[in-house]
């Protein structure tokens, strides 16, 4: 296996080419509250001489991810700690607040100095976050016959007010792979870091609130926190039992689902997807993090032209087996979401020996979803195009026709009737059809018609 190094300027890139999607976070202060401070260190990495201009660029990403929460002001600090130095700083911060004062002179932390008056302004913060990358190779994989790239990034989370001097760690990691390219690869895995240091934040306390209901109307509810908070459409929230409720319920049991309908700049309006109790203005909220997409993996039964291989003329009347694999965008959406989708269809894969060809078919569309509780009806449309994969068992290698002619393109039009059957997983039918039309005459024949199928959607 080739191994090589890679710079860090293909991780900066991608992050700064995918700006994180601002997540769910307190409710808004009262008038003339004052936003937390978050100080945000500049992106550290042990043990590579790497371009600054790189590191900035990275640096200013991961300091957006902590400033669209809607909660902090972010302080930038210019120093890169090392994972040692920044274990360091985490001890003298709770010395510091143990002893009641700052300091009088400049600190050094594993050769990295801060001034007194930057040490000032650390302790002084509601938060500090001091990002480094852990790990970042990129190499050759001969049996795969692929680059990869591996990137592992840990943020180190210290509250001063705490006076712990243990701090939180958030660890993130993504990869990324290319046939041909070693920078595709890299770019691939970047462009993951985002929002995955997003989703974990999410997960943590000091990035996780609760919103106060104002008011209740049947099946909606005014909350009071919207996007000057970074509250997106899509958001959930989860209704959970308080101590003095008569319900009966164990303290903190979910009682019912929230979804955010509509989004303002100070309040928002959620709409109950299903709920044990009757919700009031006493009703305790709190978010749910998700990385903000569905995942829905289903098989379709077409019948009408089935697909065959040429000379087959223009294929035999019969029944098609899709399976496929359909990926939502579910936070920022309500209603009208976009989804992109790809599936092979069994009549097209062939097995030669050790090798399997099969054709996918890429589609990108969007759907409408009418909510009604734990039911929903969706109608769904898409255009694609396809291509062929091959891959060999044995030595494991694999080959596409994305570079050259597109063997179908088509598309597809379906009427999604669901229900939800827990928190984070609907079930789902589709009835409706599509058609593929074959643009290689000496490959694969049209197929298509009228569809029906099922699927399982899962909330991530």
């Amino acid at each position: 296996m080739k191994r090589a190094k890679m710079s860090i300027v293909f991780l900066s890139a991608a992050l700064a080419a995918s700006p994180a999607r601002p997540p769910l976070s307190a409710e808004k202060p009262p008038e003339g509250a004052k936003k937390r401070s978050a100080a945000v260190f500049a992106l550290g990495y042990e043990g590579q001489d790497l371009p600054r201009e790189s590191l900035g660029e990275a640096s200013r990403a991961i300091r957006k991810v902590f400033a669209d929460f809607g909660r902090f002001k972010v302080v930038g600090m210019r120093q890169r700690l090392s994972p040692a130095g920044a274990d360091e700083l985490a001890e003298a911060i709770a010395a510091a607040k143990k002893a009641g004062r700052g300091s009088d002179a400049s600190r050094r932390f594993d050769g990295t100095t801060l001034s007194s008056a930057e040490f000032d302004r650390v302790l002084a913060a509601s938060l500090v976050a001091i990002p480094s990358v852990s790990k970042l190779e990129s190499f050759y994989d001969e049996a795969k016959g692929r680059w990869e790239t591996d990137i592992a990034m840990r943020v180190l989370l210290v509250d001063p007010a705490s006076g712990d001097s243990r701090p939180e760690l958030v660890e993130v990691r993504s990869s990324g792979y290319d046939g041909s390219d070693r920078d595709s690869s890299a770019t691939e895995a970047g462009e993951g870091i985002p929002m995955r240091l997003q989703s974990e934040l999410r997960k943590r306390d000091a990035f996780r609130a609760g919103a106060r209901v104002l008011s209740v109307s049947g099946e909606e509810l005014e909350l009071g926190t919207g996007m000057d908070s970074g509250v997106k459409k899509g958001d959930e929230y989860a209704v959970l039992a308080n101590p003095s409720d008569s319900t009966g319920a164990e303290e903190g049991c979910e009682l019912a689902l929230l979804v955010i309908e509509r989004a303002g700049a100070e309040s928002s309006t959620a709409r109950v997807l299903y709920s044990r109790v009757e919700l009031d203005a006493a009703a305790r909220l709190e978010e749910i993090p998700r990385v903000g997409v569905d995942v829905e993996p289903y098989l379709h039964i077409i019948y009408g032209r089935e697909m065959g291989l040429v000379p087959a003329g223009k294929g035999s009347v019969g029944a098609s087996a899709v399976t496929g694999l359909r990926v939502l965008a579910s936070r920022g959406f309500y209603g009208l979401r976009p989804y992109g989708a790809a599936q092979v269809p069994a009549g097209g894969v062939r097995g030669y020996g050790s090798a399997f060809v099969f054709p996918v078919d890429l589609v990108l569309g969007a759907e409408y979803r009418k909510v009604s509780g734990r039911l929903s009806i969706a109608p769904c449309a898409g255009l694609g195009a396809g291509f062929v994969y091959a891959s060999e068992t044995i030595r494991g290698g694999s080959a596409d026709s994305s570079n050259a002619r597109i063997p179908h393109i088509g598309g597809q039009a379906y009427l999604d009737l669901a229900i939800l059957a827990s928190r984070d997983v609907r079930l789902f039918a589709d009835l409706g059809g599509e058609y593929w039309f074959s643009t290689v005459d000496e490959l694969y024949t049209d197929y298509g018609g009228v569809g029906f199928g099922a699927g399982v959607s899962i909330k991530l």
